[in-house]
């Protein structure tokens, strides 16, 4: 069963982890990998931010 849930904070490690896909940063404008201190601060703002912001589940697991 597919689910869309809203971003909540525990899912910086999640995002973050899949922000330094090798596939992710090979089809990113920026290659480099993106630093912890980086991503928390980006995360802190798009959190705190009106976007929607969802994550596809397949039962219950987060999909990339």
């Amino acid at each position: 069963m597919l689910n869309l849930r809203p971003v909540t904070q525990d899912d910086i490690k999640l995002l973050f982890k899949w922000a330094n896909d090798p596939e992710v940063r090979l089809n990113s404008f920026n290659s480099k990998e993106i630093k912890w201190d980086e991503h928390q601060k980006w995360f802190k703002v798009k959190i705190e931010s009106d976007s929607v912001w969802l994550i596809l589940e397949k039962n219950e697991i987060p999909i990339l």
